[in-house]
């Protein structure tokens, strides 16, 4: 799997990658066979420690910034 950004690319290039997501890889995140690996679980008021945890590196997967606790 890679990334791809949405941002510059024109509306229908857009529709067609949503669509190829829904339609490929959604169905796997229902089944649970592909997840998102999350490294760490922060609080929104601790945002400034998540920057520094991306800052330093060593980050495997995603820091995901809580808004409740």
């Amino acid at each position: 799997m890679t990334a791809t950004s949405l941002r510059g690319r024109p509306l229908e290039g857009k529709a067609t990658i949503v669509a190829d997501v829904r339609a490929r890889l959604w169905p796997l995140v229902e089944q649970g066979s592909v997840a998102p690996v999350i490294d760490q679980v922060i609080p929104m008021a601790n945002a400034a420690e998540a920057h520094r945890a991306l800052d330093g590196g060593g980050i495997f997967g995603k820091i995901l910034l809580a808004a409740h606790s």
